[in-house]
């Protein structure tokens, strides 16, 4: 036995007979594959085991806090022992030393830390975001990041865990709150392979188009007010700020002109602009002679 002080978890190493070991009843990380058990044995058999396993004394029993994957690659190749460090924690404790030590090493996915992390929020009532940023060296807001991955659909989580979709694109996609529209783009993420970068040029340009639409409602409510006032003079404004808003689009759709799925579909958000612009003109033209 010997004194141990791994990623500053204080214990001893020692070597405990496989048939003494157990796995964690919080463990958050998918089942190996056969192939990722076969890695495993082949690098077991060519450099031996480089880091021992994470285990927490239960009294008659050894729970194993990180290294289920070495645990069974060792029981596959007949190991009777293996080398452990046997660590003081409770319940709340072992589940952090997991959980940091898997991201320090980077061994989890996105989705897996996404799921760990609202286990230990939502489920086990743990702490809260601030407590678990402190625990294993994150940011807030990087909890809050791998968390908003969670909230789109079953289909985009499974993209994401096979690495289908990198999670930056759909973070930047989080942000959106229209949840048709973040559904619609995270489907067309994945079908065209779009850049966390072309992705956030898309939800600039929707954005903007919000910030067009809630001031075009803003003034619809001015000119109800103001309706029995001036009809000429609001009809005018109104005009103006859509000609405005067509305007506003054609460098946008400029931008767009090597992807033409972007630009027909702006194209044709432009067209209803002028079209509309048409209707108002026609309006006023009625208003005019309801006046005379």
């Amino acid at each position: 036995m010997r004194l141990a002080y791994s990623s500053n978890i204080q214990g001893v190493i020692e070597d405990i007979p496989l048939i003494q070991l157990k796995s964690f009843k919080f463990y958050y990380r998918k089942n190996p594959d056969d192939s990722e058990i076969q890695n495993l044995k082949f690098s077991l058999q060519k450099h031996g085991l480089l880091h021992p396993l994470i285990v927490r004394n239960m009294g008659s029993f050894y729970e194993i806090v990180r290294g289920h994957r070495r645990y069974k690659a060792c029981k596959a190749l007949g190991w009777k022992k293996i080398l452990c460090h046997i660590i003081d924690a409770n319940d709340k404790e072992a589940y952090e030393i997991s959980l940091m030590t898997n991201i320090q090493r980077k061994l989890l996915t996105p989705i897996e830390e996404a799921q760990a992390f609202d286990k230990y929020l939502s489920n086990y009532k743990w702490g809260g975001i601030t407590e678990l940023a402190e625990r294993i060296g994150k940011s807030r807001s990087y909890i809050y990041r791998r968390l908003s991955l969670l909230e789109f659909p079953s289909d985009i989580i499974t993209a994401i865990s096979n690495s289908n979709i990198d999670p930056s694109i759909i973070e930047e996609l989080a942000a959106i709150k229209d949840e048709t529209l973040k559904e619609k783009l995270s489907e067309d993420a994945i079908e065209n392979k779009y850049s966390c970068m072309q992705i956030r040029q898309i939800r600039k340009i929707w954005e903007e188009e919000q910030k067009i639409n809630d001031n075009c409602y803003i003034e619809h409510e001015k000119n109800i007010r103001q309706i029995d006032k001036d009809p000429e003079r609001l009809f005018n404004k109104m005009i103006i700020l859509l000609k405005n808003a067509s305007r506003n689009m054609t460098p946008i759709i400029d931008d767009t002109e090597e992807n033409w799925i972007l630009y027909d579909s702006f194209m044709q958000h432009k067209k209803v602009l002028e079209n509309q612009i048409d209707i108002l003109l026609k309006e006023r033209k009625r208003i005019r002679q309801m006046c005379i």
